[in-house]
């Protein structure tokens, strides 16, 4: 149970994270990962695009289960109250999310977590990871800053620069003067 809610010793990396998210969007549908999208011959210039390889599908899932993820995670980035509202107020599109803070040291359970008195290398790392747009995805993302605190504060806008570039909804160079 406390893994299931994050509170367990669970490592991923963000290409496993974002493999995740995919298969959330395509409700179980899966991919194998790849980083090579396509080959451009340099004396032709001739591009090829490399295959996706499909998964087996993720099917023992109640399809009102991935409903409910759906929803909460549209929730997150759409319901004012939603951890991950801020950064994705205002986009033209549909942002599925989900926030998440991933602690670097363990801290007593009679004590408060204070960042200020932890050397930056300890701080906690911001997640969020997202699909959109949320009714007909096309992009997956994971997102991890590290010793910059909740996924809300750092890691959601990034994802919101990413999405925006993809969606080709703001100018990248504008974000990056922005950041």
């Amino acid at each position: 149970v406390s893994t299931g809610i994050g509170q367990g010793y669970t490592e991923v990396t963000p290409i496993q994270l974002a493999n995740a998210t995919a298969a959330l969007a395509m409700r179980g549908g899966r991919f194998r990962p790849r980083l090579l999208i396509s080959t451009e011959n340099a004396e032709t210039g001739t591009i090829e695009s490399a295959p996706s390889v499909p998964l087996a599908p993720i099917t023992d899932v109640d399809p009102l289960h991935w409903q409910e993820i759906h929803d909460a995670m549209v929730d997150v980035t759409t319901d004012p109250r939603g951890t991950g509202h801020t950064a994705m107020n205002g986009v033209t599109y549909v942002v599925a999310g989900k926030t998440g803070t991933a602690q670097v040291v363990g801290v007593a359970q009679d004590e408060k977590y204070d960042a200020e008195a932890l050397e930056e290398r300890q701080r906690d790392n911001g997640l969020f990871i997202a699909y959109a747009p949320a009714d007909n995805p096309e992009i997956a993302i994971a997102v991890v800053v590290e010793n910059n605190g909740g996924g809300g504060r750092m890691a959601a806008p990034v994802a919101r620069r990413v999405l925006d570039t993809y969606f080709g909804t703001q100018d990248y160079v504008a974000q990056l003067i922005a950041y």
